[in-house]
């Protein structure tokens, strides 16, 4: 077994991952730094995932390996929340994967939370995000909030582990966009963030995966889990002890991003028959919270 102090916690969900984890895993082992775990949870694969991981853990001790079965990405990501012990926490999905200096340029700063740039796969070529060195979280969520920057997502960050463990902050159970409704309070909660320059992550946008379905009951069900997500960090923003001028950039922030997400989502459920019926059903939900929560905002319709 290693003995040197960790650091870092590669946390690696995997569900029939067999033609992406080797390549995955291998970026993930070729570091250049070497005070890391890699934590692999695995949520019932049927294919050949496990027995490649299994034979690469044979050959590195870094690797842990937790088995589960079928409990969802979220509670998968908080079992390895729980089960790391590095200071730090880093996401990868599995058909994703890191570049060899993302440590030795992560050692180079000591924040609670180190955002570092995204290259995608789909010629977008970066998640385009704010730079700037060691400024408070409820800063850093302004800036975020006030560019175009898809930061919400849990890959592309370091988090100090203890912002999850402290705060008792965990992905909700069950759903979809569990990200967005959780990497918001994980940032207003860091005493300082950096967003830096180094592109260390290599985002694969592949058709089939679950962001990219378009059948029309989990179109419904992922408008739902967005709804619940969105009620929930609203709901939790406007709990905590935060000026309301940061308040109110938050709200409008993710207002505008549900009112994005709801229209798209009419547009795509648009033909079939029970169209009223869910339409109604989500401007009820939405509406009735933003009225418990006392935000002037127009009405979902």
């Amino acid at each position: 077994m290693y003995s040197e102090k960790i650091k870092y916690s590669f946390i690696i969900p995997t569900y029939n991952s067999e033609k992406t984890i080797f390549k995955c895993l291998n970026s993930v082992l070729n570091q250049e730094s070497c005070d890391y775990e890699v934590l692999i949870i695995d949520d019932g694969s049927t294919d050949n995932t496990l027995n490649i991981v299994t034979e690469l853990s044979k050959k590195n001790d870094k690797i842990k390996i937790k088995k589960n079965s079928h409990k969802g990405i979220s509670e998968i990501r908080n079992i390895g929340i729980c089960n790391s012990i590095g200071d730090y926490i880093i996401f990868v999905d599995s058909d994703d994967y890191v570049n060899p200096e993302l440590l030795s340029v992560l050692n180079k700063y000591d924040d609670d939370v180190i955002k570092f740039s995204v290259f995608c796969s789909n010629g977008s070529d970066r998640f385009v995000q704010p730079k700037f060195i060691s400024i408070t979280g409820m800063e850093c969520l302004k800036l975020f909030c006030n560019s175009e920057n898809i930061f919400a997502t849990p890959w592309g960050y370091a988090f100090r582990r203890s912002l999850f463990l402290n705060n008792k902050l965990f992905f909700l159970k069950g759903k979809t966009h569990e990200d967005f409704g959780l990497i918001p309070l994980v940032l207003i909660y860091a005493k300082t963030v950096s967003s830096i320059e180094y592109v260390g992550y290599n985002y694969i946008k592949r058709v089939g995966s679950i962001t990219q379905e378009t059948e029309y009951e989990k179109e419904i069900s992922r408008m739902y889990d967005f709804i619940d997500q969105f009620c929930f960090v609203i709901g939790s923003l406007n709990n905590m002890n935060i000026e309301q001028l940061y308040k109110k950039i938050y709200n409008d922030y993710f207002i505008n991003r549900l009112y994005i997400k709801f229209n798209n989502f009419k547009r795509n459920i648009k033909e079939y028959y029970d169209y009223d019926e869910v339409v109604k059903k989500c401007c009820k939900k939405i509406n009735t919270f933003l009225i418990k929560q006392k935000l002037n905002y127009r009405k979902f319709t």
